[in-house]
């Protein structure tokens, strides 16, 4: 493939980690040209395959890296720290840089080894998360059609419009909380969707602690509910977590109040009733924004007097926050 001088050939590919329930997978790929410092698109292919699960040329990079322009980081991928590095594919498809919006690309074999490269790139920051994320293993909370992806670092649909987020956004929003995540804390995860984080935070608070998930959507209560029963219901019997449904814009005032509140969907703007149920000293995390918009990912301090602080965090794309119908 030829190069002009001062430019590079890139193929990005977009990789098919959060699509809707679909028969087929399609992967777009896009011929571009980086010169003098810009991406100008070349050519656009279109390539889909009819198959229930991705091809295997499809799912991962190879753990080869290059660096171009800047410092390798072989075990971290794709990073806003290391913006010139990208992974080869099997099948030569490049990653560009910038091309996951700045995510930390980590992929394994096992739920250690994505911990692992998650704590290589310093996503995971503490022992406290990196001992409460190995006790849960991904995979037990992705559909079996995504188990080859379950360790990849990517969200993966869990059916009903919704996803098991990335792992390195569980990991930055539980080291965000670690401090309010402590022994016999309370925290409420609204939108528990998978269980996943639900579960990771119960490890955190440990059996002195409580953690409430609620998600609005039944069957998906259920399905957070079988996946945790998989390898991690003690949590379940000994109280230390509770699965239920609800309102994610009502929070869960049965409950209230909690050292810590993750809400996993996107509000289009600050739930009043989730800011009322946050302890003094406690803390949010929240998507705001609106679908298909521009969001912002807020962390919301209630300090000991009550006085509410927001901190715009970073720029975020999530899925929204349903609110619950009416019912007779």
């Amino acid at each position: 493939m030829y190069a002009a001088p001062r430019s590079m050939l890139r193929l990005i590919s977009n990789h098919p980690r959060s699509l809707p329930d679909l028969p087929c997978w399609r992967t777009t790929f896009v011929l571009a040209s980086l010169s003098l410092g810009m991406m100008s698109t070349v050519a656009v292919v279109k390539r889909t395959t009819t198959s229930a699960v991705a091809p295997a040329s499809l799912r991962a990079p190879s753990r080869v890296a290059y660096p171009f322009l800047s410092e390798a980081r072989p075990r971290c991928g794709v990073s806003t720290r290391n913006k010139g590095q990208i992974f080869v594919r099997d099948t030569n498809i490049l990653l560009a840089r910038g091309l996951f919006g700045g995510a930390y690309r980590t992929r394994s074999d096992s739920n250690d080894g994505l911990i692992d490269g998650l704590w290589n790139c310093g996503r995971v920051r503490s022992e406290h998360v990196r001992t409460a994320m190995k006790k849960v293993d991904r995979r037990d909370y992705t559909p079996k059609i995504f188990h080859d992806e379950a360790y990849n670092d990517h969200p993966i649909t869990i059916g009903e419009g919704q996803t098991i987020s990335a792992p390195h956004m569980h990991a930055e929003a539980l080291e965000l909380l670690s401090d309010h995540l402590k022994h016999g804390a309370k925290v409420l995860d609204v939108g528990s969707g998978s269980g996943y984080l639900s579960v990771c935070m119960a490890k955190m608070v440990g059996a002195g602690g409580k953690v409430v998930g609620i998600e609005v959507i039944d069957s998906l209560v259920q399905r957070g509910v079988d996946n945790i029963k998989k390898n991690n219901g003690d949590v379940l019997e000994d109280g230390t977590l509770v699965i239920k449904k609800g309102d994610g814009w009502k929070g869960d005032p049965d409950n209230a109040p909690f050292d810590a509140i993750h809400v996993g969907a996107a509000a289009e703007s600050l739930p009043e009733a989730l800011v009322e149920q946050l302890k003094p000293g406690g803390r949010m995390l929240i998507p705001v924004g609106p679908q298909g918009s521009s969001q912002s990912f807020l962390q919301v301090d209630k300090d000991r007097d009550g006085k509410i602080h927001v901190k715009n965090l970073f720029g975020v794309v999530y899925v929204p926050l349903v609110r619950r119908r009416n019912q007779k």
